[in-house]
C-alpha cells in the first residue's frame, strides 16, 4: 500500500501508522521489517499504559526499542499519540507535569514530534484535553 500511495503523491512523508506496542505483525523483528520498506518514510509508536515513566524502556515492543529500529533505518521517529488519564486521583496539573517529563524526555533523544491525544469540546477528566487545560501550557511551551 505505501507503494501505491507514493506512486500517487510521492512528495509527503508516509507512515504505517503503528502502535508500536507488539500489536499482531508488528511485534519484535516485524517491526524493523515493516519499517524497513523505502516507502515507508518514519517510525511511529503510541505512548500509552506508562503514565507514570516518561520514557517507557527495557522491555521489547516499547517505545526505546522502537526508537532503536528508527535510529538503525536512519529514519525519523515521533510519538503518534499519547494518554494520560484525569481522574483517580490525578489532577490536571499533574497530568501536565508527567506530559512535560515525558516530551522533554522524548526531544532529548531525537524524537521528531510528540502528540497527545485528544482534544474534545468539553472534556472535564478522562484522557481528552479542552480548552483552559494545563496541558495546552506544555503544548506550547514545545512548540519548535
Amino acid at each position: 500500500v505505501s507503494e501505491l500511495i507514493k506512486s500517487i503523491d510521492a512528495n509527503h512523508l508516509v507512515s504505517l501508522g503503528t502502535l508500536g506496542t507488539g500489536q499482531a505483525g508488528t511485534e519484535n523483528e516485524n517491526f524493523e521489517r515493516l519499517h524497513a520498506l523505502n516507502t515507508i518514510d518514519v517510525v511511529e509508536a503510541h505512548d500509552y499504559q506508562h503514565e507514570e515513566e516518561a520514557w517507557p524502556s527495557g522491555r521489547s515492543n516499547s517505545i526505546a526499542s522502537d526508537l532503536s529500529v528508527a535510529q538503525s533505518l536512519n529514519k525519523p521517529f515521533f510519538i503518534g499519540e499519547a494518554e494520560i488519564n484525569v481522574g483517580s486521583g490525578r489532577t490536571f496539573q499533574q497530568r501536565a507535569d508527567l506530559f512535560t517529563a515525558k516530551i522533554q524526555a522524548a526531544f532529548d533523544r531525537g524524537v521528531a514530534g510528540y502528540l497527545i491525544w485528544k482534544w474534545e469540546e468539553g472534556c472535564t477528566g478522562g484522557n481528552c484535553v479542552a480548552e483552559g487545560d494545563p496541558v495546552l501550557d506544555v503544548i506550547q511551551n514545545h512548540r519548535q
